[in-house]
């Protein structure tokens, strides 16, 4: 399918950051899908945001493997390209002190801010590279970070994801 107006798929659209990126995307005619693992929330805010054609819900739970497939699948075969990647989706953990945290709690945080985000992008990166322009957003707010798992271990874990950014480059270039 030969479609001149850009694909983006924002993960963790149904509220705060991601719902207010989906809305500015949607805003500048961009074709968005939003991604949430909470399908009652994801479609109310896709039908929140835009007419129909303008914003589809896609069922997307980055720890799920599956879902991940699913949705590659699904957005191959509306579009046949990715323009934009937006991995939105993440989680602070429960708030406590931290020498009361366990290596689980820990491993969650991880599994979904950090492991999800390369999964994700390694599965939607072949619809990224058909696009004349394709790029990765990776978002992590500053107040998740600072009250996740203690300043030093979510300071790494920000620097991390920020060389997502540099990835980016390399990889859709």
């Amino acid at each position: 399918m030969e479609l001149e107006t850009p694909v983006a798929l924002v993960i963790g659209a149904n509220k705060g950051i991601g719902k207010a990126i989906a809305r500015g995307l949607v805003m500048r005619g961009i074709l968005v899908n939003l991604g949430a693992r909470d399908v009652e929330r994801g479609r109310q805010a896709a039908e929140e945001l835009g007419a129909a054609g303008t914003v589809s819900f896609l069922s997307l739970d980055v720890l799920d493997e599956g879902s991940i497939a699913v949705a590659v699948q699904e957005i191959a075969t509306r579009y046949g390209r990715l323009d934009i990647l937006v991995n939105n989706a993440g989680i602070s953990g429960q708030i406590k002190l931290p020498s009361e945290y366990t290596s689980a709690d820990i491993r969650t945080v991880y599994a979904t801010n950090v492991f999800a985000v390369v999964d994700v992008i390694n599965a939607f990166l072949p619809l990224l590279q058909r696009s004349s322009a394709g790029r990765i957003v990776n978002v992590m707010g500053l107040s998740r970070r600072r009250r996740s798992v203690g300043w030093e271990t979510s300071h790494g874990l920000f620097k991390l994801k920020d060389s997502f950014e540099r990835v980016d480059r390399a990889l859709c270039a």
